[in-house]
């Protein structure tokens, strides 16, 4: 049958320990749309308990979008392994060694989202991304593009060792409007 759109759209609360399966959640439904309620709070956390779930959400399709959710504590919050996705007024809080938003392959937008990660906020590897209007703070790195092409406008990066970070980059990623501040 032809894809159509998908909207899940999950209720306020906390999604985690002891209630949800110890497995990835890795998103193969191309053309979907994840919504948590943006009033009340819909939070995806990690939990000691978990020996397999260590990635937040992982996107390995085309056309997800992920909008209103908080997704924290997990080593890497959200991934994007292949495909598309964008990330709309989410709040993402990776663990002290992990990513908040790791996009490995494919391209990736980031809007509105308030990120922090241990080792970086926003960490682009081989891949194309747009982060914009983002606050991204409390990281090693907080934007960290490497191999990688896109832009990087009006966000708000601060409290992290190195605010900016661009590597091998051909070309570099467009870096516009921003302010960076109280970081190395």
């Amino acid at each position: 049958p032809p894809l159509g759109n998908y909207i899940l759209r999950m209720a306020a609360g906390t999604y985690g320990d002891p209630d949800e399966p110890n497995a990835p959640l890795t998103i193969t439904q191309e053309s979907m749309r994840i919504e948590g309620d943006a009033g009340s709070g819909t939070i995806i956390e990690w939990s000691s308990s978990f020996t397999s779930w260590m990635t937040g959400i992982g996107i390995n399709t085309n056309n997800v979008t992920l909008a209103d959710l908080t997704v924290r504590d997990f080593n890497t919050c959200v991934n994007v392994l292949s495909g598309s996705a964008s990330i709309e007024q989410c709040t993402i809080t990776s663990d002290l060694s992990g990513y908040g938003i790791k996009v490995s392959s494919g391209t990736a937008t980031m809007d509105g989202c308030d990120i922090q990660g241990g080792e970086a906020g926003v960490f682009v590897d081989s891949a194309t991304a747009t982060v914009s209007g983002c606050d991204v703070h409390d990281s090693e790195i907080g934007i960290k593009f490497v191999s990688s092409e896109g832009v990087i406008e009006e966000c708000n990066v601060y409290d992290n060792t190195a605010g900016l970070y661009v590597e091998s980059c051909d070309p570099a990623p467009e870096i516009r409007r921003n302010r960076i501040h109280g970081s190395g």
